[in-house]
């Protein structure tokens, strides 16, 4: 698997084929404080949504990932403050999914983060 680190939101959303008045193209956002809550909603609407793929797949390759993103943007990036908020946008369609987590943090250089994951 590569990353591509200069792909655009826009890149990877046509990826998917995920034109906004493409058929077959589901996008939900939620956003709040409380990391827990925020997880248990997207997952039940991306279980439902992918109600057709086994459950074992949905875990591994969506919530896993999905919630340690959320608990990273809840620990590193906001810091554990209850004020602050996290979103996450959610587009998917048969081809794949986008998924934006976003918090209110300072953020990182995601360069300097990769090279940790290759030394």
């Amino acid at each position: 698997m590569t990353i591509d680190l200069h792909c655009t939101r826009r890149e990877m959303l046509a990826k998917i084929s995920a034109q906004s008045d493409a058929e077959g193209v589901t996008s939900f956002s939620a956003h709040g404080p409380v990391p827990g809550e925020l997880f248990e909603m997207v997952a039940g609407a991306m279980r439902e949504r992918f109600a057709a793929l086994a459950p074992e797949v949905i875990l591994h390759d969506l919530l896993r990932p999905l919630q340690k993103a959320i608990g990273n943007a809840h620990k590193r990036g906001n810091r554990q403050q209850p004020e602050k908020q996290i979103a996450i946008e959610v587009v998917a369609t048969e081809q794949g999914v986008v998924i934006a987590v976003s918090d209110e943090g300072d953020g990182f250089d995601v360069q300097d983060a990769c090279k940790l994951f290759r030394e």
